[in-house]
């Protein structure tokens, strides 16, 4: 038989303990109350060696970028768990690192050149995808 939640007697319910406590500290630290995160970097950014500032603004702009794009996952993807999210997040950046290593390596060739190669290769790929159905 499945036990009921009963509070013991004389012990105060959870909602009036959890209202009876005093603020947490970094409430009281903040001088004009409830401040989002975005403004709280931008305070400690303020606060930071000018030298410093273009690193943490990177990070910064990295760290929002991702919150978005786990948003819009979690979104799209409601039945994920935090971990599979994390692992699509990372699927995601890795492509992003790829894509940029690929931009900067072929800056300086014509795109013609490009399509050329990808088209040899792409025509290779079938060909030897060809020989393999006819050989196994």
């Amino acid at each position: 038989m499945p036990r009921k939640n009963r509070r013991e007697p004389g012990r105060a319910p959870a909602r009036a303990v959890a209202a009876a406590r005093p603020p947490s500290l970094l409430m009281a630290a903040l001088p004009f109350g409830l401040m989002t995160a975005r403004e709280k970097a931008e305070q400690l950014l303020r606060e930071l060696p000018e030298e410093q500032v273009p690193a943490a603004v990177e990070a910064l702009e990295s760290v929002e970028r991702d919150a978005n794009v786990l948003r819009i996952l979690r979104e799209r993807h409601p039945q994920k768990s935090e971990q599979e999210l994390m692992e699509s997040l990372a699927t995601i950046k890795r492509g992003r690192k790829a894509r940029e290593r690929m931009g900067e390596a072929f800056a300086g060739v014509p795109s013609e050149e490009i399509e050329r190669e990808a088209v040899k290769a792409v025509r290779e790929v079938r060909r030897e995808r060809a020989e393999r159905r006819a050989t196994g």
